[in-house]
């Protein structure tokens, strides 16, 4: 199955609490990861978020990407922190059966969309999660993100694939925590969701203060 993979990427400063450093050097190397995957049916959606080095960094570095297909460049306005239309824009021209995410500070291992689509049967599932995230030593993802169901655990924007077709949309999914907004979405519509396992997205961002 073809796996769309969303990445807004602004590469500026943020005045947001928990940014990350190094955002061009982050940006490539999670672009990389992506086109290192084992799994070949694959596209990712890159959103320049009013963001010229973004479109610099891609037009540059990707051009046999780009003429391929296997990356998409969507050039959009700037938008606040964590505005959840940013990500729909990037939905809305994929073409893969199954969406994920990839954050442009974070890497996939490189059987991470390969497991998704071995995994994710579509006709007994309307999206699944793999809470399995590879963290760095030191960083406690645990701690950061909140609960959405006590069930299921700790969920974010980057543990989750859900089937292209069904009736969800992170628009009006804004602020800090919008990927909280987008999955209580799920999690209500769509009963039908299962756990995988031996995915591997690596979070290598920087250390996260407890709350």
């Amino acid at each position: 199955m073809k796996i769309s993979v969303i990445m807004p990427s602004f590469l500026g400063t943020l005045d947001v609490e928990g940014a990350a450093s190094n955002r061009q050097q982050k940006f490539i190397r999670a672009v990389n990861s992506f086109l290192r995957q084992t799994h070949k049916d694959k596209e990712i959606i890159i959103i320049s978020d009013g963001c010229n080095d973004t479109i610099r960094i891609v037009e540059n570095n990707y051009k046999k990407e780009l003429k391929g297909g296997v990356i998409k460049l969507l050039k959009l306005e700037k938008h606040p922190p964590f505005t959840g239309i940013v990500r729909q824009r990037g939905i809305d021209i994929s073409d893969g059966v199954i969406i994920t995410n990839l954050d442009s500070d974070d890497i996939y291992q490189s059987h991470h969309l390969q497991n998704i689509d071995v995994s994710f049967n579509t006709d007994k599932s309307d999206w699944v999660y793999f809470n399995n995230i590879v963290k760095p030593d030191g960083l406690d993802v645990t701690m950061f993100y909140q609960n959405v169901s006590p069930e299921l655990g700790k969920l974010c924007n980057a543990n989750i694939a859900w089937r292209r077709d069904i009736d969800v949309t992170w628009t009006g999914c804004d602020g800090r925590h919008d990927n909280q907004l987008f999955i209580k979405q799920l999690i209500d519509k769509y009963p039908r969701h299962k756990k995988i396992y031996g995915c591997g997205y690596e979070i290598h961002n920087i250390i996260i203060q407890k709350r």
